[in-house]
């Protein structure tokens, strides 16, 4: 039984670490996905902020230069129609900047929680390899003793063999 119980806790330390190893890897390339992911969204909104602030800026220089005009031949980049403002999507880049800048914070919790639940894997990773390493030194210490006892037990056999065979 103490033979069987040590050859199923090596494997079990075998078992537990090959997971660990894998899902260790899996953590390393989520979080290296999450930080690309974070650089890529940053450069989104830095991108957008700077398209969208150059073209309030046309827009305003726009409306600026139009007030000295007498008539507009053609309609302008820039139109109403049903008492709506049309001005090249310029109000909706707040909203696409917005919405970026909410997927930022939700892909950094992400990060965040992933590096918390990596902490706690290995945490338990670490207490369990404890766990099996003293039920290992326990199992062959209990091991060295039963074969100790059996190798007296067999000498004494032997002697006592040889005694009733005299």
């Amino acid at each position: 039984q103490t033979e069987t119980s040590l050859k199923e806790n090596v494997e079990s330390q075998k078992t537990q670490t090959k997971e660990r190893t894998s899902e260790n890897l899996a953590y390393q390339a989520n979080i290296k996905n999450l930080v690309k992911a974070e650089d890529i969204l940053k450069r989104a909104i830095k991108a957008l902020k700077k398209y969208y602030d150059k073209l309030e800026a046309k827009i305003a220089e726009e409306e600026g230069a139009a007030s000295f005009l007498q008539e507009d031949p053609s309609a302008p980049d820039t139109f109403s129609e049903d008492g709506v403002t049309y001005r090249g999507g310029s109000e909706k880049g707040g909203d696409a900047i917005q919405m970026i800048e909410f997927i930022l914070e939700e892909t950094i919790k992400e990060e965040t929680e992933s590096h918390s639940d990596e902490e706690a894997a290995q945490h338990d990773y670490e207490d369990s390899m404890g766990n099996l390493k003293q039920e290992e030194e326990e199992a062959q210490k209990t091991l060295v003793e039963l074969k100790s006892t059996l190798a007296e037990k067999e000498k004494t056999l032997t002697a006592k063999e040889a005694e009733l065979k005299d």
